[in-house]
């Protein structure tokens, strides 16, 4: 009320003050002491529940568990919650919160002094080393003990008494041994290296010299017939009988080369034990010839029993004197002379050869699903005829099939680069009627470029080969004359060129093919895409 009187004697005071300036409507006038009045008695309310509010406490009952409200100015207590706090929360006096803080500020506490004696006892003591034990003493400067242990290790603990700095004198000393400790390690291990280098050395030396004594004594000396009883030794021994061959008996020794494996090597194999040379290779294998031929004979049962005592080299059994049986027997007859060269002709492979070789195995792989007969290959220039199918992505996707979307076998000329290089490189090494899958890399693929849409560029081919069956190509002979501006093989003439000579040789079955016979695009699609 005294605050309403207060409020109309102000208004009176602002009409009374502004009545000549300003006349004020009475309504208006009475609405703005309303307004007024009801903000004072707001904040009047709000002052007086703030300081009721204060004299309350929330407090914990340990014996129900349970919050009850204390009221601090008259000391009265009630469970239920006082109608004048409303919605006003209170903290609770949580106990067992005062606790969980009291061990944090215990703990720090606790940090705290283990950190200040920590100081202290680095300030009093210094950690020194004793080179005659090689352990650690700590010097107590102000009364000059000495400790073996850590000080006060019951209260920093190991860690903490480690922390202790090493005297500058002592790192030295410290520094200094285990140099030394290093230096007696690298010298300990360096003569164990030596005395292993020594060893093995010695061993090497004495097999070497029993070996040279050995072959020096089989040197000369008879032999079994049958080479594939022979030793390493005497492996040795007949290479020492053949001129400029000596020098290979290290490797024969180092590789343990006996009768039986060097019957059974190949001419690719002789570069294992450094006989390089083709000239070295033929010798040994026209010595190697007669003992090969017993071996199969062996093999097979054939061996006559009186043929299996000992013999001495002499008579027809050194290389040089079996060179000159072989020319003997090849002036005898022509036909055998052309046939032993052939056969010795593909006993050395050509360095081409040898290349087209380490390149397959490089970029091909061929697993067998059907054998064949193993006894029919097809040969460069020959027409064979399969079925197939391509694949990529690890031989998931299937990119094309002569069988489901041609519907018949394709045919190509072998060696022709009809078809990709892989797949004339597999087809040589497949008998009739074989069965492979063959992975090939993009090399031997389609390479960088790729088979678009169908096979991305880089991309490993997995192909799917039956060789169904292969014939050779048939003869052709160029004709004198062709038709301006064509020079195709075989050469077709136009439906209306005519001309006088005759097409067909005699000798020739006069079949013309066109294309090659067999590879046109239009017999399969694939070799379209080779």
């Amino acid at each position: 009320e005294s605050g309403g009187d207060r409020m109309e004697g102000d208004a009176d005071d602002v009409g009374s003050g502004d009545e000549e300036e300003l006349e004020i409507h009475p309504e208006v006038l009475a609405a703005a002491k309303k307004i007024q009045t009801r903000y004072r008695i707001k904040m009047a309310r709000r002052r007086i529940l703030e300081t009721v509010r204060n004299q309350y406490e929330l407090v914990f009952d340990p014996e129900s568990g349970e919050y009850f409200y204390f009221n601090a100015k008259t000391g009265e207590s009630q469970w239920t919650k006082p109608k004048v706090l409303k919605d006003h929360e209170m903290y609770a006096d949580d106990a067992s919160a005062n606790e969980a803080a009291k061990k944090i500020q215990n703990l720090f506490r606790r940090k705290i002094a283990f950190k200040r004696i920590r100081e202290m006892v680095k300030g009093i003591y210094k950690k020194e080393y004793d080179p005659s034990t090689g352990d650690f003493y700590y010097l107590n400067t102000r009364t000059g003990e000495t400790l073996w242990e850590p000080p006060a290790a019951h209260l920093l603990g190991e860690e903490g008494s480690t922390d202790i700095e090493l005297d500058e004198d002592s790192n030295l000393l410290l520094q200094r041994d285990k140099e030394l400790d290093r230096l007696r390690q690298a010298l300990s291990q360096r003569d164990a290296e030596i005395e292993r280098v020594k060893h093995a050395r010695f061993e090497e030396l004495e097999e070497e010299e029993r070996g040279k004594r050995l072959v020096s004594a089989l040197r000369g000396q008879k032999r079994s017939r049958d080479m594939d009883e022979w030793t390493t030794e005497h492996v040795c021994a007949w290479f020492m009988e053949m001129p400029q061959m000596e020098q290979y008996c290290p490797a024969v020794v180092a590789n343990h080369v006996d009768g039986l494996l060097l019957l059974n090597m190949e001419a690719s194999d002789y570069e294992e034990i450094g006989v390089k040379s083709k000239l070295h290779q033929r010798r040994i294998m026209v010595a190697a010839k007669k003992y090969i031929a017993r071996y199969e004979k062996k093999m097979n049962g054939d061996v006559n029993e009186d043929d299996d005592s000992e013999y001495s080299m002499s008579g027809s059994e050194t290389p040089s004197e079996l060179l000159e049986e072989e020319a003997g027997s090849e002036i005898a007859s022509e036909s055998e002379e052309e046939a032993t060269s052939d056969e010795d002709d593909e006993l050395v492979p050509t360095e081409a050869e040898l290349l087209e070789l380490a390149q397959d195995k490089e970029n091909m792989v061929m697993v067998t699903k059907f054998p064949g007969n193993d006894v029919d290959f097809p040969k460069v220039g020959d027409i064979v005829r399969c079925h197939f199918q391509v694949f990529i992505n690890d031989g998931k996707d299937m990119v094309e099939s002569s069988r489901k979307k041609h519907h018949r076998a394709f045919e190509f000329v072998v060696g022709m680069g009809q078809v990709i290089p892989g797949w004339d490189r597999a087809v040589i090494q497949m008998s009739l009627y074989q069965r492979c899958m063959c992975t090939f890399t993009a090399k031997y693929g389609y390479g960088e470029v790729g088979y678009p849409p169908q096979i991305p560029a880089n991309s490993p081919l997995w192909v799917d080969i039956e060789l169904i069956s292969f014939r050779p190509r048939t003869a052709w002979t160029k004709p004198l004359i062709q038709h301006p501006g064509l020079s195709e093989k075989p050469y077709i003439p136009p439906d209306n060129f005519d001309f006088t000579p005759n097409l067909h040789p005699e000798g020739s079955d006069g079949e013309i093919e066109a294309g090659g016979e067999g590879g046109e695009d239009g017999d399969g699609g694939f070799g379209g895409w080779g």
